[in-house]
């Protein structure tokens, strides 16, 4: 391969016809093979540049809006070879890929349950909780009586309010002990409802 100091019509017409769309380093591969040169990618983005292309992407993905200029084409045969390895065939599974029903555990402690294809996960204790009981309302939260937020139990899930939930919190009301958690979320309820009380004085006066 040669190295290029100046560049023909033929490769600038070349260029004008492939470089909208691909990323520079595809383009300086194609065209290096094509003219048996020896131009690294950050030239050929160059030359580019000088012609007044840009390829369209930025950070190798496409800018919003951008309609790429292979769209509705086939690809070419040399392209075809280069991505045919990590092309999934019909009916493949990937091989992460999780059944219905498995389980994994988030960053902040939560079981998660995949309840259908191809990737709808639910926190694992408004799963347990809804297959027993209603589907929990924008106002209803689940605590975990022992404190142990992979214990999806359902005999260890107590349902309250958010306003409940906010009490909890605030006041750092759950320990991991049961018993003591059951009296908190009285103490919750119950401080729960003298701020509703206070908040209604406050409006009717």
């Amino acid at each position: 391969m040669a190295n290029l100091s100046k560049y023909s019509k033929e490769m600038s017409d070349w260029l004008k016809k492939h470089a909208i769309g691909r990323p520079y380093k595809d383009i300086a591969a194609d065209f290096n093979k094509l003219f048996n040169t020896d131009i690294s990618h950050k030239a050929i983005m160059q030359k580019c540049h000088n012609l007044g292309l840009f390829n369209g992407l930025t950070g190798g993905r496409f800018t919003k809006g951008h309609i790429p200029v292979n769209k509705g084409k086939k690809v070419s045969e040399y392209t075809y070879r280069k991505i045919k390895k990590t092309m999934f065939k019909p009916g493949h599974t990937p091989a992460n890929h999780r059944p219905v029903g498995s389980e994994r555990i988030s960053t902040n402690g939560y079981t998660y349950i995949k309840t259908a294809e191809p990737n709808k996960w639910m926190a694992k204790h408004v799963f347990v909780w809804e297959q027993h009981f209603n589907q929990l309302n924008k106002n209803e939260a689940l605590v975990f009586l022992d404190g142990n937020r992979q214990n999806c139990a359902i005999t260890n899930l107590c349902k309250i309010t958010r306003s409940e939930l906010a009490r909890l919190n605030q006041n750092h009301l759950l320990t991991d002990i049961p018993e003591l958690n059951k009296s908190a979320l009285r103490i919750a309820k119950l401080l729960a409802q003298i701020g509703e009380r206070k908040n209604g004085n406050h409006r009717t006066k």
